[in-house]
């Protein structure tokens, strides 16, 4: 699923039916909304995503990924994740509702824009994620790859009822206006 040079921004259920229905089982997360690229992995709608490996080389030796709490004594049990990869995300890009929350910005920080597997990063992610308190609602602001993203999905919020996020949405970067994050929330669970 998810052939050619387009951008594949459909429905959810349009993804379902074709998983479920038509039985299609593979699903090419590459040029699909970062959002629905966490909803498919999560929900694990088809069973294989296949990525080119050599599209997203390995980062080797990474010292750089960073990670940086602002409105540490915010208070309340939501949190904005915010995950640079391929590119920055200023504070300015967040909508002005989520900007007094908690804010957890792990980033790759190599200033290479590149789409590049990172283990580091990954692990980066995961561990702040085990971090959140119990009933955690998390909105992610992302420039992920989707190899990264996959790994993300998987191994930080697709655990089954068993961690300690109780919601998670993403929000979604426009492609002008500064690339600011659309004030609408996708929910993924």
């Amino acid at each position: 699923m998810n052939r050619g040079n387009v951008y594949h921004q459909y429905p959810y259920w349009w993804y379902w039916f074709c998983a479920k229905i038509l039985g299609i089982r593979r699903c090419n997360l590459v040029r699909v909304p970062i959002y629905m690229q966490f909803k498919l992995v999560i929900r694990s709608t088809f069973s294989d995503y296949p990525l080119e490996e050599s599209a997203y080389p390995v980062v080797e030796n990474e010292s750089s990924v960073t990670t940086s709490v602002k409105n540490e004594e915010a208070n309340g049990h939501c949190i904005n994740l915010v995950l640079e990869d391929t590119y920055t995300i200023e504070e300015k890009q967040i909508p002005d509702s989520k900007q007094g929350l908690r804010t957890v910005k792990i980033s790759r920080g190599t200033g290479d824009t590149g789409r590049h597997f990172s283990q580091k990063f990954i692990e980066a992610v995961i561990n702040a994620v085990r971090d959140f308190d119990q009933d955690t609602v998390v909105n992610i602001f992302a420039t992920t790859n989707p190899m990264n993203t996959k790994h993300i999905a998987s191994r930080a919020f697709a655990l089954a009822d068993r961690g300690n996020v109780k919601n998670l949405y993403v929000f979604q970067q426009n492609n002008s206006d500064g690339r600011k994050f659309e004030t609408k929330t996708h929910k993924i669970f």
